[in-house]
């Protein structure tokens, strides 16, 4: 009868694990109070309306989802629209829809993940992984960029093995531009996805 306003205020309301943050219909942005990047706990699942009703939107201001040591792997992403996330810094920056690192086991699905821009020789404009094993699943990923001479605009690999399957991974920006993988560690599963359309490249 009363919902928190904004994201970001919730997940400061909620301590310890096996917590869901459900998320109502609608855009949560800098306009109306949300702080970018928005840091996802450990054990706290974000759950929305469904994809393109429960809108996420970094109108270019950071990351748009971070997620840190999220080793919890009942914790997951679902349901959203995430976009408008950029990164401005130096080259080789990772991530600006969703950056996952630390170890992370979270799970990203039903999500479309567009319209998030990085640097020039960015690192990942969808999703960034690094050092960690999430499950991306039946997400529609699109419309992404890691900047012109960026590596892996849809989503990006590196020394990780996510499972990525059953998603939608279209259309998106870059020399490299729908799955880049790197990293010696490496050992992604990368089942039953649709990779069409990417610039110049399916999967490197």
């Amino acid at each position: 009868s009363a919902p928190w306003k904004t994201i970001t205020y919730a997940l400061g309301q909620i301590s310890g694990s096996g917590h869901t943050l459900y998320v109502a219909s609608g855009t949560y942005n800098t306009t109306l109070g949300e702080t970018f990047p928005i840091v996802v706990k450990n054990g706290v699942s974000l759950v929305g309306g469904g994809m393109d009703v429960s809108i996420i939107d970094a109108g270019g201001t950071n990351i748009v989802l971070r997620c840190a040591g999220v080793v919890d792997a009942m914790t997951r992403v679902d349901g959203f629209t995430i976009k408008g996330g950029s990164v401005s810094g130096p080259s080789s920056s990772g991530g600006t829809g969703i950056y996952i690192s630390a170890g992370s086991a979270l799970t990203i699905s039903n999500n479309k993940i567009t319209g998030n821009t990085n640097y020039v020789a960015g690192l990942g404009g969808g999703v960034y992984i690094t050092s960690s094993t999430p499950l991306i699943l039946n997400n529609v990923i699109t419309n992404n960029s890691p900047g012109t001479f960026g590596e892996g605009a849809g989503i990006y690999v590196s020394s990780a093995s996510p499972l990525i399957k059953g998603n939608n991974i279209i259309s998106n920006i870059s020399y490299v531009s729908g799955i880049y993988v790197t990293g010696s560690s490496s050992s992604p599963r990368i089942l039953n996805n649709v990779i069409a359309k990417n610039k110049e490249g399916g999967i490197e």
